[in-house]
Order: structure tokens, then sequence, then C-alpha cells
């Protein structure tokens, strides 16, 4: 019988890898969706940064369950898998996506995480194997695809929503509009 504590180094190592990205998108993340609520004075940073996070730990809930397609795509979908990723090839995608991300929250540039991490893996995946172990479709049809049209899709969604609650926010106060939008957009960042 396996314990929780007896895992092989290079999982435990991965988990703690794992942990770093957690923490890289979320210092990436979280700032850009709780900005609002410090900088109209409404509440404190640490309390936004708590809010911020509580609700993203309930989107990210919400994703395990929503997700899994994505995160099919993200481990067997875009390398073939005669080009058998290692162990190694998996610890050094993160820890390209995490320096990037990382360097990109210092410099104050908000990125998409989930990008820099297809973009970690692919990069990876030409170096390694050759351009010709690359899902090029899968890429285009589950990663640019989708970047090109969520714009397309989410103003015309946007401006709906707008003219939805635009008439109930005169019954709300300006500080309960910003918490509410904040934690409807960390959520969706979780």
């Amino acid at each position: 019988m396996t314990s929780l504590f007896s895992i092989s180094a290079p999982v435990a190592l991965g988990l703690a890898i794992m942990f770093v990205m957690a923490f890289a998108e979320g210092a990436n993340d979280i700032s850009k969706v709780v900005s609002t609520l410090v900088g109209s004075g409404i509440t404190t940073y640490r309390k936004a940064i708590f809010f911020g996070t509580f609700c993203t730990a309930i989107g990210a809930l919400a994703a395990i369950v929503l997700g899994k397609a994505v995160a099919v795509t993200l481990t067997t979908g875009i390398i073939t898998p005669t080009a058998s990723a290692s162990t190694a090839y998996a610890l050094a995608a993160l820890i390209g996506a995490i320096s990037w991300t990382l360097l990109a929250t210092r410099i104050g540039m908000p990125i998409s995480t989930s990008h820099a991490i297809v973009g970690s893996i692919v990069v990876l995946g030409v170096i390694a194997f050759g351009p010709g172990q690359v899902h090029w479709n899968i890429i285009v049809e589950d990663v640019t695809l989708p970047m090109v049209a969520s714009p397309l899709i989410a103003i015309p969604m946007a401006l709906a929503l707008f003219l939805i609650f635009e008439p109930l926010s005169r019954k709300f106060s300006l500080a309960t509009s910003h918490w509410v939008s904040s934690g409807a957009a960390s959520l969706a960042e979780g």
C-alpha cells in the first residue's frame, strides 16, 4: 500500500514545480482582477488579494470539472505520442512557462499563462523532437482559433451583459458593483 508521503522524487519535484507555476500564475493574474477594488479606495490591498484568491480558488475547483478537455490537449494533444515525452521534458516545459510568467509579472506585462504553457510545450517539442512531432492542427484549432474568436464572441456578450446589468447597477452602490465584477473576474481566472 502506497501512502501519500511515499512518492517518487520526480513526482515530488513535479509537484513542487507545479506549485511554483500556480504561484507565478496567481501573481500575474490576481492583480488584474482586483486592482479596481484597491485603486478606487473601496478596500485595502490585502483584503482585495484575499477576496481575489478566494474567488479564483472556487473557479479553479470548477475548472477541475469543466476543464478536462484543456488538460487532455495540454498533456496528450500537442506532441505526437511517438515523441515519447519524458518526465524531464514535462519538467523543462513547466520551468520554461514559469520563467516566462515570472519575467512577465516582474516587468508588469499581463500574459496568458495557458498560452505560456502551450508555447513552452511547442518550443520544447520542436527543439527536442522536431517540428514534425508537433500537432500543428491542434495548435491552430484548439489554441489559435479560440484566441482569435474569443474577443469576437466576448465583445457582443459584454455589451449584452452591460445592457442587462446597467439598469440593475443603479440600485446598488459603486462599491458593490466593484466587488461583484472583481469576484466574477477572479472566478473566471480560476
